[in-house]
């Protein structure tokens, strides 16, 4: 067996003189350190039906690989040896530990590859080599095109007019990821990220890799050839793709959007899907994943998974995915909380008008903070892989007491609601919310200065105003609240559409027992508690568990929204009731708040013995800046910094050592160091890169930083979510 230092190598051997092309393949293998600078390629290929095979020679006998492979492998020998690494052939498949082994390595294999060979097939049988190679030429039109330049693909490439042009983007569209495989197996992740070479192979045909990936960024901002316009759909099915690879290849999001952005993927064993992304993060990111251990059920693994993403987040962002319990595709036996990125099919519970909201729960989870000034306690979390249980901290806020009517497809047995089945929905709830609150007065406590109507209404559009991408633009304002009433009223889109869109497709209306309106997962019931962890951006629903070995253990249920506790009012609430400090002064001062100002100031108990968490806020400050920002931005503060002694004199020094005691006595806070700054902008992201500080006259500090740029970045790529033709969107949602 290989050691965790080895890999085998494939050794691709050349024709006799007197073999046709069509003679068998023959290799042999060695076995070399991977610490040496071997030199071989990779390739990156769908192995495709296991059982439709051929035999080739490998050290003198005959196996076994798919078709797909034996034909990649005829189209790259040469008439000298190649040598290659292969993982059908390079890993023993019925040797678990080997590929416990190895698969950690692929890190190494695929960054230390002299070139990595993306197999696209054979060009399909209906298609004619010449419109192949035409397909190709679109792309390398599109590469390049510098501004200012003629818009005429005929003049550039002969074979191309408007009488060739749709058999041409026939032969296109057999290489997008809705027609070639490809793109749709979770193992090409890494194979054509973590490579600094690779060339695509299609047939006898070829195009540098790194010429469709720019190609895919111009894409975005080219003035649009009049011959494309009915092509579009076809363009964005490929450049989606590369673009969503050169978001992950310049390491520009965290594992769970990576993990997110890539789950349509497939893998034949739900294991590798887990596995197979690992090697995009360095080792030790996913510490728990990592034993690569093919006897663990693909719930423990997933369970695993979800542990590490959350410590790696170090959030609860992971758990507020899950929202899709009971799918037909779901996991078996996973646990509720966990995230089912092994499911590969269709993920979604709804769909509206045939759109998805496929981003929406990974986009609006930060735009909240439930938890207030509570953040997690890591000293009680706990993974625990005996009962794939999660040990968390927080309180129970309520507990619902009824529920909308719940979505169902317009069709039985399908997904899809139009929107005016959607319109039906909502006024349904309002009209269960309003037999409610009938004669009720509402409860005393963070909601009691609104009416029910306006938590609907803010509740239905979960209170942020979402662009076409589902990414948060704003705050909700009365004016989005009288579109939203006027779209339910007329069905006619306008600006609130996607507001309303996101949160139906994954949440239905509840009202808990003392009056909190919400908006929580679709399979939740009567019954079902509210609570917020410590730590969680949202609000989640959880369901006490009857029959868990674990006592007093739950079932998570989903993420919700709930009007008038998103700010942290239920965390204070469950502060003052410990505490009771400041209540009288609290409640006095929302009685005098002017009413104009409404919801913009809302008062709270403020503990001076409490450590103030000001880093926690400072680094989402600094966060929030991150889509505005071009690459060579700086952000630039002035604020007193606490010297060093030996650089202030003496007086100042004391002065301003002074005012950090002040500060530190009367408020339980205080001034930064240079070195506070530094760690400050380090946790902000790797985004930010810390330029020191500086002293001009008459001011304390002024520090910069700045948005470093990566190769081939022209543009800077929001960390979170693009622009439609950056989303790396699955087509069936």
């Amino acid at each position: 067996m290989l050691s965790a230092t080895e890999i085998r190598v494939l050794d691709l051997l050349p024709l006799e003189p007197h073999e046709s092309e069509q003679a068998q393949i023959r290799c042999r293998t060695r076995i070399v350190p991977l610490s040496s600078d071997a030199d071989y390629e990779t390739i990156s290929y769908v192995w495709g039906d296991p059982s439709n095979t051929s035999l080739i020679e490998v050290d003198g006998e005959n196996i076994a690989i798919t078709k797909n492979l034996e034909a990649a492998l005829r189209r790259i020998r040469l008439p000298e040896t190649r040598t290659l690494w292969v993982d059908q052939i390079c890993i023993n498949q019925e040797d678990n530990k080997e590929k416990a082994n190895q698969i950690p390595l692929m890190r190494q294999i695929y960054s230390k590859t002299k070139q990595c060979l993306l197999w696209f097939g054979e060009i399909r049988s209906d298609i004619q080599l010449s419109d192949a190679q035409s397909a190709l030429d679109v792309i390398h039109f599109l590469n390049d095109y510098e501004e200012g330049s003629s818009l005429d693909i005929s003049a550039s490439y002969s074979s191309i007019s408007e009488q060739t042009f749709p058999t041409i983007m026939n032969a296109f569209e057999s290489i997008t990821m809705q027609e070639n495989p490809w793109w749709n197996r979770v193992w090409t992740l890494q194979e054509a990220i973590l490579p600094s070479k690779a060339c695509v192979l299609w047939g006898p045909l070829s195009i540098s890799w790194e010429t469709l990936l720019d190609a895919g960024q111009k894409w975005v901002d080219l003035p649009l050839p009049q011959l494309l316009w009915p092509y579009i759909h076809a363009i964005n099915k490929l450049f989606s793709q590369t673009n969503g690879l050169l978001v992950s290849k310049n390491n520009s999001e965290m594992p769970l959007f990576t993990a997110y952005r890539w789950g349509f993927r497939r893998a034949t064993n739900p294991l590798d899907k887990v596995y197979g992304v690992l090697g995009l993060f360095p080792s030790g990111t996913m510490a728990r994943s990592e034993c690569c251990d093919y006897r663990l059920q693909p719930a423990s693994v997933l369970a695993m998974f979800t542990a590490d993403l959350i410590e790696n987040s170090r959030s609860l962002h992971p758990i507020a995915l899950r929202n899709l319990a009971g799918l037909p595709e779901s996991t078996p036996n996973i646990p509720s909380w966990a995230y089912d990125f092994a499911v590969s099919g269709q993920q979604d519970k709804l769909s509206i008008d045939g759109d998805s909201a496929a981003w929406y729960l990974i986009n609006v989870y930060y735009p909240y903070n439930a938890c207030g000034d509570k953040d997690m306690n890591w000293e009680l979390f706990r993974f625990d892989p005996d009962h794939n249980a999660l040990t968390l901290s927080g309180h129970m806020v309520d507990e619902i007491a009824i529920t909308g009517t719940k979505l169902e497809g317009d069709v039985p047995g399908t997904i899809n609601v139009s929107s005016t089945s959607a319109i039906r929905y909502i006024k349904d709830w309002y009209q269960a919310a309003e037999e409610f609150y009938q004669g009720r007065e509402r409860p005393q406590g963070p909601t009691n200065s609104e009416n029910w109507s306006d938590s609907f209404w803010r509740g239905l559009l979960g209170d942020e105003i979402l662009s076409c991408e589902f990414t948060p633009e704003r705050g909700t304002q009365q004016e989005d609240i009288d579109l939203a009433k006027e779209f339910v009223r007329t069905g006619q889109r306008n600006e609130m559409y996607y507001s309303i869109l996101g949160n139906m497709c994954y949440r239905v209306m509840f009202i808990t027992k003392t009056g909190l309106l919400g908006f929580g997962a679709n399979h939740m019931s009567n019954g079902d508690q509210l609570w917020v962890l410590d730590g969680g951006c949202v609000p989640f629903i959880l369901r006490p568990s009857s029959g868990n070995p674990v006592p007093g253990s739950h079932h998570l249920i989903g993420s919700s929204y709930v009007h008038g506790i998103m700010r942290g009012e239920a965390a204070t609430e469950a502060h003052k009731s410990k505490t009771d400090i400041d209540a009288p002064t609290i409640r006095d001062a929302e009685a005098r708040k002017p009413a104009d100002v409404g919801e913009r100031v809302r008062y709270m108990t403020h503990d001076f013995f409490t450590e103030q968490p000001s880093d926690k806020y400072a680094v989402r400050m600094l966060q929030a800046l991150v889509p505005a920002l071009k690459p060579g931005a700086r952000v630039v503060l002035n604020d007193v910094v606490v010297p060093s002694p030996e650089n202030m004199p003496p007086g100042s020094a004391l002065g301003v050592r002074s005012g950090d005691l002040s500060m530190t006595t009367l408020l339980n806070a205080g001034d930064r160091e240079m070195a506070d700054w530094a760690r400050l902008f380090e946790a902000a992201g790797p985004e930010f890169r810390f330029d020191g500080g500086r002293q001009p006259p008459g001011s304390g500090l002024c520090c910069g930083c700045w948005w470093p740029r990566g190769k081939g970045f022209d543009k800077m790529i929001d960390r979170y979510s693009e622009v439609s033709k950056l989303a790396n969107i699955d087509p069936s949602r």
